[in-house]
């Protein structure tokens, strides 16, 4: 890949979308392929760099072709490649990242990453290293990826194992692979993730661990708070750690800002509301007492990248929309009699009767909904393949449900346990297959789907965590 070809596609990108604000340590936008792509030509897996589950050997060897209307990984076809430009500080990334070469990056701030993707279905990252060569992230395994050449063979499109790429997710078979993460809050700020998966509507033993276990494009992360005292000071701050090659030697030095602190006392409280690939939304209240005994109390929603945690570096509306959002959401709010200002970082994610939606809060007064649908960026499956008034019908008692994108399995919320049912033609089977208690207060902070290949791969990753606990 020439440095002309990347400098174009980060330009036209920066054209095309726009760059978050300047002083943002991320930039996260879908662009539109190329002509020419970057990556055109013919590429090979050539070695694995770091294998974190039993898939990664079956993709060494394979070849990678990149034309402008199609791309092909092995036997998987994807018409109509659609990239995602992220930046990552090259300082996060040699610190997470045990395949890193820190004497390649010593001369860089900031990393590119493109990000192939097909409808949400199918997730790659590729990470430029010279210009025939590439790091592959692929089912939370890495590889290295030569060019062998700038053009591409059309014949292998006629190989009679050739298939949709969607079938890498959700294999043509005779029965249904549906999994699902869902993260869980406390009232006393503690939390967990559950894993259920299931075969054919059979379900697999129910998986937890005692942390919140998110995936990302290049592997899965833990989600933590950690509390820093400081004498009558107290702050809590936001960790993401890969869940494999995590150097603990390099974790993040926390620290109070001194502004932010300045003669003060008291405590600033952050609690995870929604948790995503890409963002995290959360509640933060500050509560804090000067020295001159004057004591204030405020609370706020806040939208954060995952690339930026520690730092607590708000998101607005407005770099997560679409151009034109912000003039006619102001106009909504205008409209509303002695309605409070709309402040584009005051937002985050709430459940509300079978989906996700953006509310903002205002002072002394119930949260609102921002009223437009969360993008496709932040939210992946936010459908509901059952109708709210029938699950009503089915469960009284239900506050709210999800349902499979496989339309296979629901969950039912009630407000002490989670019922699990199949699901036939968008009804529920009669018995449930499983009732899942909840803590007392307990809240739904992530809902995860894996489909097909995914499910498997997911499985191995959560057995593998070390705070595993196992139910039947």
């Amino acid at each position: 890949m020439t440095k002309k070809a990347i400098l174009l596609f980060l330009l036209l990108g920066i054209l095309t979308v726009g760059f978050i604000t300047s002083n943002s340590s991320y930039t996260l936008r879908l662009v539109p392929p190329l002509s020419p792509s970057p990556l055109q030509g013919t590429w090979k897996i050539t070695s694995v760099l770091q294998e974190n589950n039993a898939t990664s050997e079956q993709w060494l060897g394979n070849t990678i072709l990149f034309t402008n209307d199609y791309a092909l990984l092995g036997n998987y076809l994807l018409p109509q490649p659609r990239f995602q430009l992220k930046k990552v500080t090259a300082s996060s990334y040699i610190d997470i990242n045990q395949t890193a070469d820190s004497g390649s990056y010593t001369h860089k701030e900031d990393l590119e990453f493109l990000s192939l993707s097909d409808h949400h279905l199918f997730y790659c990252e590729l990470l430029p290293q010279k210009e025939d060569e590439l790091i592959l992230y692929l089912f939370n395994n890495s590889y290295l990826v030569r060019k062998i050449s700038d053009t591409v063979d059309k014949s292998l499109l006629n190989s009679p194992n050739i298939t949709d790429i969607t079938n890498i997710t959700n294999p043509q078979q005779a029965h249904l692979q549906s999994g699902i993460l869902l993260g869980l809050r406390s009232p006393n700020n503690e939390y967990r993730t559950l894993w259920l998966a299931a075969d054919d509507r059979q379900l697999a033993p129910l998986l937890q661990t005692k942390a919140i276990v998110f995936p990302r494009r290049n592997g899965f992360y833990e989600l933590e708070v950690v509390a820093l005292h400081q004498g009558q000071q107290r702050e809590d701050f936001l960790l993401a750690k890969p869940l494999a090659g995590y150097k603990k030697k390099k974790e993040p030095q926390l620290s109070l800002d001194p502004l932010t602190w300045e003669d003060k006392v008291g405590s600033i409280q952050r609690k995870i509301c929604y948790v995503g690939n890409d963002f995290v939304s959360l509640e933060e209240t500050i509560v804090q007492t000067a020295v001159n005994g004057s004591t204030s109390e405020v609370s706020k929603l806040l939208t954060l990248s995952v690339d930026s945690l520690p730092a607590i570096k708000a998101v607005k509306i407005s770099d997560i929309t679409k151009p034109g959002t912000m003039p006619a959401l102001q106009t909504q709010v205008e409209q509303v009699p002695l309605a409070a200002p709309l402040t584009e970082g005051n937002f985050s994610l709430a459940r509300n009767k079978g989906y996700w939606q953006l509310i903002r809060r205002l002072a002394n007064e119930p949260d609102l909904p921002l009223g437009i649908i969360p993008p496709s960026h932040i939210l992946f499956y936010n459908e509901l393949s059952i109708p709210w008034p029938r699950v009503k019908n089915h469960v009284p008692q239900a506050e709210d449900v999800l349902t499979s994108p496989n339309e296979d399995l629901a969950l039912v919320f009630t407000s002490n346990e989670i019922i699990v049912y199949a699901m036939f033609h968008q009804k529920f089977a009669a018995t449930p297959l499983l009732k899942i208690p909840l803590l007392a207060g307990e809240e739904l902070i992530m809902t995860e789907w894996a489909l097909g290949h995914y499910v498997e791969n997911w499985t191995l990753t959560m057995q593998s965590c070390s705070n595993l606990q196992s139910e039947a």
